[in-house]
């Protein structure tokens, strides 16, 4: 074994002669691609963003290898300021906006304007500025309140359908049972108190075998969940919704998680043994 210690081979330059030039802007797509963007994000138009692309290719052959990547990064993190800049500024005059109304609000009723109004005129400043982006992705806009009020919201929803659903859905085996013609009763009971979406939209749905999903089983169930957690959290009761959460367990059991919330009816009807044939 020989004692002599291994040195490391010379580096070697193994690059082909007169290919030590600096990057060209243009040599990559990718390059082209990054380049572009950061320009964009400063210049916005495109009449004005080609010039200045075209005019960094002088630019970018001065720089050293590796270099053109930093300076993608300064440009990006300068437009990127500017991009703040702009909306921190559009922030504050719907904040001024809501603050001035609500000042005004104030003095007429003779009250002092608090720091809980200052708070209100913040969130109502902030629920203004993003509302143009609700209204393009819905047509009815709430603001319910502070962070988490509109998940509590969402859980009533769900109690409230959970409630709906189970009652149309017994209505509809009970009307079977009784030798009813189904059609004809849900005209005559949607115009009363027991009108509803539910009865309006999905009660139609299961007469016809449809249980195609507008929301899956499995979903509703988690969120039931979550409100009999948020419940039991709060030392509230709610015995019927822990029901009907059992009952879409046995339609989830039965392979039908995936199907629509009106396929408890699948599951309630098993139960009273109408499936057989």
């Amino acid at each position: 074994m020989s004692g002599m210690a291994q040195g490391r081979e010379p580096e070697v330059d193994r690059r082909p002669d007169g290919d030590d030039e600096a990057p060209s802007l243009f040599e990559s797509p990718r390059k082209v691609l990054i380049t572009t963007l950061v320009v964009l994000l400063m210049f916005a138009a495109i009449y004005v963003l080609l010039p200045k692309l075209i005019g960094l290719e002088d630019a970018v052959e001065k720089m050293g290898e590796g270099e053109w990547q930093w300076f993608a990064v300064a440009v990006g993190f300068i437009a990127l300021a500017g991009v703040a800049a702009e909306t921190g500024v559009v922030m504050l005059i719907y904040l001024d906006n809501a603050m001035t109304e609500l000042q005004a609000e104030r003095a007429a009723q003779g009250r002092p304007f608090t720091h809980d109004d200052l708070y209100a005129a913040i969130m109502d400043g902030a629920v203004e500025r993003v509302r143009p982006l609700f209204e393009a992705m819905g047509k009815t806009i709430v603001h319910e309140g502070d962070a988490g009020t509109g998940q509590h919201t969402k859980m009533c929803n769900q109690i409230v359908i959970a409630g709906t659903m189970i009652g149309v859905c017994e209505s509809l085996l009970y009307g079977t049972k009784a030798g009813l013609d189904l059609d004809t009763m849900l005209s005559s009971i949607r115009g009363g108190a027991a009108g509803c979406w539910t009865l309006e939209n999905i009660a139609p749905r299961i007469v016809k075998g449809n249980f195609d999903p507008g929301f899956f089983v499995e979903h509703f169930i988690k969120d039931m969940g979550i409100a009999l957690e948020e419940a039991a959290r709060m030392q509230l009761p709610l015995p019927g919704l822990a029901l009907v959460r059992q009952l879409y367990v046995a339609a989830a059991a039965q392979g039908n998680g995936r199907l629509g919330t009106q396929a408890l009816y699948l599951a309630l009807k098993q139960m009273a043994g109408m499936d057989r044939k």
